[in-house]
């Protein structure tokens, strides 16, 4: 009966055209905290986003100008992820003990409410493993210190 249900909502949002990625994450909601295979460390280059986001002043107001830590996201191995598995909310303290973890106010709660909790972590404990794994990492030379909208590298 579930296999049922969840073949016809799929049938049922690619009627109203909605896009895959929303299709993916049809079941996966309330997912168990904790109940996950691996991470993905999501790093993105700030200023395409900015680019495309030039009225997101608090991100893109002269920070925008390099490699961002974009998210730490539990991952199922079988494929997708889990999403929105608690309502504890993250607070201004957790924020200001992990300084400069995320640009922005904005995707520090986007990424705890979609992606932390359901690491089974709590929003301190969260925010302090995601700073490691992003300071862990090594920039290439060659694109450290590169600023500006647009980049022509040769690989």
């Amino acid at each position: 009966m579930r296999k049922i249900l969840i073949s016809f909502l799929i049938f049922l949002v690619s009627l109203v055209g909605i896009n895959d990625a929303a299709i993916a994450a049809v079941g996966q909601n309330g997912a168990t905290p904790g109940n996950f295979d691996y991470y993905v460390l999501s790093v993105s280059w700030a200023p395409e986003y900015c680019y495309g986001h030039s009225d997101d002043s608090q991100e893109c107001s002269g920070q925008g100008e390099s490699f961002v830590l974009h998210g730490l996201w539990p991952q199922y191995a079988q494929g997708g992820y889990p999403e929105n598995c608690s309502t504890t909310q993250l607070t201004e303290d957790d924020i200001a003990k992990h300084p400069n973890v995320y640009p922005s106010t904005k995707l520090y709660i986007h990424e705890w409410e979609k992606h932390g909790t359901c690491t089974g972590l709590e929003p301190d404990s969260y925010l302090g493993l995601a700073q490691q794994a992003f300071q862990s990492i090594t920039i290439p030379d060659k694109y450290v210190g590169i600023t500006g909208k647009f980049v022509r590298i040769q690989v």
